[in-house]
């Protein structure tokens, strides 16, 4: 059985659809690629934790969205910014970086 869970974080006037999975010691940060369609993680905790079970062994994985409002302009440095806040509000201190991962 996974303990997948899907959440949804809120963090200076914002929020960001989240998912956590894993028992391992390092943690994993995994954020969505440029082409995704913004689609969110959202109701996806099964079928992504499922897909990457073999990093849940290693890792304390966290699969974040982009923030559910976005501005009209909203660059990749915005969205780095984010996910670092994100980061913050979790109180994850370091993590490996895995980008470009496909929310379909």
């Amino acid at each position: 059985m996974s303990t997948a869970k899907g959440r949804i974080l809120y963090f200076n006037e914002k929020s960001m659809d989240y998912i956590t999975f894993g028992n391992g010691k390092e943690t994993l940060v995994m954020i969505p690629d440029l082409g995704d369609g913004l689609n969110t993680v959202k109701r996806m905790a099964q079928s992504l934790s499922f897909v990457y079970r073999h990093l849940g062994k290693k890792y304390q994985v966290y699969v974040f969205s982009r923030i559910n409002e976005l501005p009209k302009k909203y660059s990749t440095k915005d969205m780095a910014t984010d996910i670092a806040e994100a980061m913050n509000a979790l109180s994850i201190e370091s993590a490996f970086v895995l980008g470009g991962h496909k929310v379909e």
